[in-house]
């Protein structure tokens, strides 16, 4: 019985072995390729890990090849680092690669700590691959953008002046009480995931019409540009107060949260692509001009009670990850004894949602003038008291909101729908453009047309 099972093991081994193609090796000549010539990654920031880019070298030939070597060029001193074909190593030998095979080669970048106080440094290297007196190479090069990183408490007042490198929030920050930080024109502020603001003091930032200021994700490559949630929200709390002038503000959770007693003031902001509501207050002071806030997974503005006004604001969702259930601007009081005071005046609110404009007992609360609202044309109508020269639409005909362009075609109903105490309030528009001098005045936060 054993021999007869030896007999038969030996049996399967010589099958085995016959179904197992021979590697007939041979220098390899020129039939090999790179699946690119080059290698780039998106901006990356000095100090932080990498995405892993991955490419192949192909055997196009008939024949097996051994490759002599492959190999970072500037080797064990490179900015980046390699995996041939599952080794982690600057340099491989002798790899054997059959024919109509590929070689999987994963690489990613080192970045420094620091890029020697510089804004911008760029990195490159090769990937040579030589054998039977051939040499292939790929181009590898990135962009490391160096930051600043800030501690998570602002206790005495700061400011924020450099324009050329970003600062790094990593965590909650806190401007405490009493202190006050104030963010210059062209500062780029960058929220690492999770991150946010908390303001018990003042927060200033003041951009200008040339150099914007912005609180955006970390994330910069195309690929993050419009996607919500990537960091927490600027949240305004009791007693503290934020000026937002000139500012961009991209991509957070819930948006720009103002607690009871706090206060919010806009002039040229542009909220955008936030999860849930973009501006959610209760029982706080909001003031409001030239303020472009698009796409939320949630109300684009919600007001629970305090005192709002807006002038010349643009509310334009259209947001596109999930079907949204609220409308883009929402007012309630908090509460029975809430003495609620709403007024909004030359301003657009328009979205895909139907209606776009829900107020708890209008009269009494909410006043809206030379405004172009999505609303129910009935109520409108019913509280004509409360909708003085006022349009409603389904839509307010951007020039091209696709490309993120919010000003007004020629045939929108917004064109001249502006009345002057609007424009008294924001005499110039989020442009910079005067209003007062034009012979019509627009609502929303553009002034001028575009045919």
């Amino acid at each position: 019985m054993t021999t007869l099972r030896n007999i038969l093991l030996a049996m399967l081994l010589m099958a085995s072995a016959a179904c197992e193609r021979d590697f007939s090796s041979a220098p390899a000549m020129g039939d090999l390729t790179f699946s690119a010539d080059t290698v780039s990654f998106d901006t990356i920031y000095a100090g932080f890990a990498t995405p892993t880019a991955r490419f192949t070298l192909r055997n196009h030939g008939d024949n097996d090849l051994t490759i002599s070597s492959i190999r970072l060029a500037g080797g064990e001193d490179s900015p980046f680092a390699v995996n041939i074909g599952g080794t982690s190593s600057h340099l491989a030998e002798n790899v054997r690669l059959a024919h109509g095979d590929s070689l999987y080669i994963f690489v990613y970048a080192r970045t420094p700590r620091s890029a020697d106080g510089r804004a911008l440094t760029t990195i490159a290297d090769q990937i040579i691959a030589e054998g039977g007196g051939n040499t292939w190479r790929t181009v590898l090069q990135a962009v490391v953008l160096n930051v600043c990183r800030v501690g998570d408490t602002i206790a005495s007042d700061t400011q924020w002046l450099c324009d050329t490198i970003p600062y790094l929030v990593q965590d909650t920050l806190r401007v405490m009480p009493d202190a006050r930080l104030a963010v210059g024109p062209g500062v780029t502020i960058l929220m690492q995931s999770g991150a946010a603001i908390h303001v018990e003091g003042k927060l200033i930032l003041a951009g200008d019409v040339a150099r914007r200021s912005r609180v955006m994700p970390l994330r910069q490559d195309n690929f993050y540009e419009d996607i919500p949630g990537q960091w927490g929200s600027i949240r305004v709390t009791a007693g503290g107060e934020a000026s937002l002038v000139m500012t961009d503000v991209a991509c957070p959770t819930d948006g720009i949260v103002v607690d009871s007693a706090a206060s919010l003031s806009a002039d040229g902001l542009w909220l955008r692509d936030v999860s849930h509501s973009a501006i959610a207050a209760r029982r706080a002071t909001l003031r409001l001009v030239n303020t472009l806030i698009t796409n939320s997974g949630g109300e684009s503005l919600r007001i629970e009670g305090g005192d709002a006004r807006l002038a010349h604001v643009t509310i334009a969702n259209y947001f596109s990850w999930d079907a949204r259930r609220v409308c883009a601007l929402s007012v309630s009081r908090a509460d029975s004894a809430d003495a609620t005071r709403v007024e909004v005046v030359n301003s657009i609110v328009v979205g895909n949602h139907s209606p776009e404009v829900e107020v708890d007992s209008v009269a009494g609360i909410a006043t809206f003038r030379g405004s172009l609202i999505r609303a129910d044309k009935k109520k409108v109508q019913a509280f004509e008291e409360s909708f003085i020269g006022c349009q409603t639409a389904s839509e307010a005909y951007f020039n091209d909101r696709g490309a993120l362009d919010y000003h007004l075609s020629a045939k929108s109903a917004a064109v001249g729908l502006g009345v002057v105490e609007g424009a008294i309030a924001a005499p110039t528009d989020f442009e910079g453009s005067a209003r007062m001098t034009a012979d019509t005045i627009q609502a929303g936060a553009f002034q001028s047309i575009r045919y």
